[in-house]
Parts: structure tokens; sequence; C-alpha cells
């Protein structure tokens, strides 16, 4: 196997776990987003519970860009590999 291939599958490889990494996420980030919506889905919401609820979604919304910047991280790589289709 020439080194360039081995350099290609390492890649694969690498790419995979970081896939599976981001897919784990998933599940963890939807659990922040339903604990926020349930504890406004009152009709009779304090205004301390308007002002933790915006701390809530602040958190909420970085957890949810740094999963997509990985996620677009993993797709630019993917674009950006070559596939040696002129080796």
């Amino acid at each position: 196997m020439s080194a360039r291939r081995e350099g290609r599958d390492r890649r694969e490889i690498d790419r995979v776990g970081a896939v599976k990494e981001v897919l784990a996420e998933h599940p963890a980030l939807l659990v922040e987003l339903d604990a926020l919506i349930l504890r406004l889905a009152r009709p009779d919401i304090p205004q301390t519970s308007w002002e933790q609820a915006t701390r809530d979604f602040e958190a909420f919304a970085r957890h949810l860009m740094a999963h997509e910047r990985s996620e677009n991280a993993i797709v630019q790589e993917g674009y950006n590999e070559d596939l040696g289709l002129t080796d």
C-alpha cells in the first residue's frame, strides 16, 4: 500500500471518529432545548424565570453554534479531500 493511500485511510478513520463525536452531541442538545421549552411552558412565568431562560437560551445557542462549527469543519474537510481519482 502506498504512503499516500495510508495517509488517506488514516484521515478517513479520523473523520469517521469526528463524525461519531458530533452525532453523539445531538441527544444532549435536544435534552438541553427540551428542558428550556418545558420551563417556559407555563402561562404564568415570573420575571426571574424569563431572566434565567435568557441565560439558558444563550448557553444553548453557544453549544449549538459550537456543534455546527464542528459539523461544518468535518464537511469542509471531506470536500477538500483528495480522492486520488487521477492517481
